[in-house]
């Protein structure tokens, strides 16, 4: 009896062990599945009026969603509209609205280009006062083939094809409207296609450069040179760097600026005299660069003016960035 009574308490204390060791594994359990009872994409929030920027001063800018032709995979679409968002954020003059502030796409939207009324009004209710979009309609690739003998070279190329607009959100108006190629080339398919990408983002912010022009201030003359007896400026800083978005090889122009008053309006006019073209040999830091002059063929005559106004007239000065039009002509050799 005794023997039995002891068995019935061990089974007893048994069994609560085990009750209690229980409860945490269920709760472990029920855990998971709570999780996975969410949407994998949370659905997509309506557009809602877009906060206040935290800087009055910089344009607001939306950048949408990019989109391609059927003949072409969406993917590419995707990767333009990523180098060009990000060109625009690195130079750090904007505020932009986020794309996913428009909602997502649907499928069948990714292969039409976008409808502008439809997209005027919801920037308005974003605080945009521009929009960008973009529509692929072609893309070619290929082998680089030697001008001697027409064989591969080792190197590839990507070329893409894009219709670019610019729209005025309070007018409506489409500023700009252009079908802009960029190419890139390498060793590799990635690499060729990577810098497809990097060649089309700064020729938007060329064109953006033209809409809502991107200027620095001259710092300081870095080099003069002397040709027939005569000092022509070679180099000088901005104050401009990588912080801006600027690299290696981006082109600027200098200006002197003036203003008058329009007599039948009463409004400001700026006008600007062009002086010199330039490229941006080396990033000095986020805020500085150095820049060659270009105009150097006929230093007797034009680059001594150059030199000239930019110690007499510095405050009167500005550097504009121009995206990379200005491209150092290829040899024979580098065809080759």
């Amino acid at each position: 009896m005794k023997q039995c009574f002891l068995l019935l308490i061990g089974f007893s204390l048994g069994a609560s062990y085990a009750f209690s060791q229980a409860k945490p594994k269920q709760v472990a359990k029920s855990q998971p599945r709570t999780e996975m009872a969410q949407p994998v994409t949370p659905a997509p929030e309506p557009p809602q009026a877009a906060s206040a920027p935290s800087d009055p001063s910089k344009p607001v800018v939306a950048i949408y969603y990019f989109t391609t032709t059927r003949n072409y995979s969406y993917d590419y679409a995707i990767g333009v509209g990523n180098a060009v968002e990000a060109g625009f954020v690195r130079s750090t003059r904007f505020t932009i609205v986020e794309r996913n502030r428009f909602g997502m796409l649907k499928d069948e939207e990714r292969f039409k280009e976008a409808n502008t009324s439809d997209l005027i009004g919801k920037a308005s209710k974003l605080g945009a006062k521009t929009i960008v979009t973009g529509h692929l309609v072609g893309v070619s690739t290929g082998n680089i083939l030697s001008v001697l003998d027409k064989q591969p070279t080792g190197r590839q190329y990507t070329e893409i094809s894009l219709s670019f607009k610019v729209i005025d959100v309070a007018s409506g108006e489409i500023k700009i409207s252009e079908i802009i190629n960029g190419r890139g080339e390498g060793t590799t398919s990635t690499e060729t296609l990577q810098n497809a990408y990097v060649a089309i983002d700064k020729i938007i912010r060329a064109y953006i450069g033209n809409y809502l022009p991107q200027r620095f201030k001259f710092a300081n003359v870095v080099a003069t040179n002397t040709r027939k007896k005569v000092e022509y400026l070679e180099s000088f800083k901005i104050w401009g760097g990588s912080d801006n978005g600027l690299k290696v090889g981006d082109a600027v122009e200098i200006y002197i600026l003036s203003y008058l008053i329009n007599p039948e309006t009463g409004k400001q006019v700026e006008e600007r005299k062009l002086i010199a073209h330039a490229t941006i040999s080396e990033i000095n830091s986020g805020s500085t660069a150095t820049c060659i002059i270009l105009d150097t063929r006929d230093a007797s005559k034009y680059n001594p003016a150059i030199l000239n106004t930019v110690t007499t007239q510095q405050g009167k000065i500005t550097i504009e960035y121009k995206g990379n039009w200005y491209e150092k002509p290829k040899s024979f050799w580098d065809k080759i």
